[in-house]
């Protein structure tokens, strides 16, 4: 929650089903999207007819399946470590 309290950012914010409840609330363009892989995400996601994405188990995996759907044709990843 930390990371967007306070700040003046108003556009979508994604974020993924298992996300903190209480921060999605903080942000009023919040747009949810379900993880595949996961039977009561995926149930949701059929019962209200929208697409999940696969998630692979790492947030990078997720990352790059979000920027494929949004129809990103490059992706550059870099590690700050």
């Amino acid at each position: 929650m930390e990371q967007i309290r306070d700040t003046k950012y108003s556009g979508p914010l994604l974020y993924m089903d298992t996300a903190n409840h209480d921060m999605t609330k903080l942000h009023d363009g919040a747009i949810r999207y379900f993880s595949g892989g996961y039977r009561a995400a995926e149930k949701e996601a059929q019962q209200r007819e929208v697409q999940f994405l696969e998630t692979g188990g790492s947030v990078a995996t997720k990352v790059i399946s979000l920027l494929e759907y949004i129809g990103f044709r490059k992706n550059i990843c870099l590690d700050r470590t």
